[in-house]
């Protein structure tokens, strides 16, 4: 390892330790699925896409160093190029296939290194997901490796983040696969993200769902004499709102 390679991890986690704070004490961010992060070998991270914030959002919640890709633009900059470079940052062009790009991705997996996809390509301005771009697909099924499933979710200032367990293509491996084929791929992708944005929405429904349930509760308990009658209030208001 040089000594641009020492300064680079240096300035990495130095930003990211930043980051972490930040998050934390301003937007009290919440992290499920931590345990599902490997520990060593080659990962993509898959995540959707929703605000500016999501590159070192995901950077915080891996405990290992994260290489992104961003615009081409961003290095046009002399000294911004070496910073970007020297924290594991790397150049794409966008809107057309990047060779370069694509072969610093797989470099960086064959050496167990952990790289980070926004598959939708930008960021999604209504919240919802997209589509798998082609690049995102074909660097998945190329190297092989296991990919990372993460759901972001803004509610009011606070992040959410839920990471799901790696899986991998194994079916489609050593395939040519038809467009047809590969969109099937693409939607596997962002299904397993749509997973994880979903988590994130059933415990926010069980959230308030519970709050509004132990303030049924507490208001019947108070204003009903009859445990009989309260029993079932209480039970039936639970079918209705899918409790049970």
């Amino acid at each position: 390892m040089g000594i641009l390679d020492l300064i680079g991890n240096l300035i990495y986690y130095l930003m990211y330790g930043l980051a972490w704070i930040y998050f934390k004490l301003v937007t009290n961010f919440k992290i499920s699925g931590k345990e599902n992060r490997p520990e060593n070998g080659p990962v993509i991270i898959m995540a959707n896409h929703i605000t500016a914030y999501d590159p070192p959002l995901v950077g915080t919640i891996m405990n290992r160093k994260v290489h992104f890709m961003a615009k081409k633009e961003l290095f046009s900059n002399p000294i911004l190029a070496k910073i970007l470079k020297a924290v594991g940052t790397f150049p794409v062009k966008r809107g057309k296939p990047d060779r370069s790009a694509f072969r610093e991705s797989f470099r960086l997996l064959d050496n167990g290194k952990v790289i980070c996809i926004f598959p939708e390509g930008t960021r999604s301005k209504n919240g919802k997901l997209g589509k798998a771009k082609a690049g995102s697909i074909m660097i998945a099924l190329k190297s092989k490796s296991p990919i990372l499933p993460v759901g972001i979710k803004k509610v009011g200032s606070q992040f959410k983040v839920s990471i799901g367990e790696p899986f991998t293509l194994d079916q489609y491996y050593e395939k040519k696969l038809s467009r047809d084929e590969r969109k099937i791929v693409g939607k596997k992708i962002m299904k397993k993200i749509e997973n994880e944005i979903n988590k994130i929405w059933l415990k926010i429904k069980n959230i308030i769902f519970t709050e509004k349930y132990l303030d049924r509760c507490f208001f019947l308990y108070y204003n009903i004499n009859s445990d009989v009658l309260f029993t079932l209030y209480i039970y039936f208001f639970g079918l209705e709102e899918g409790f049970y």
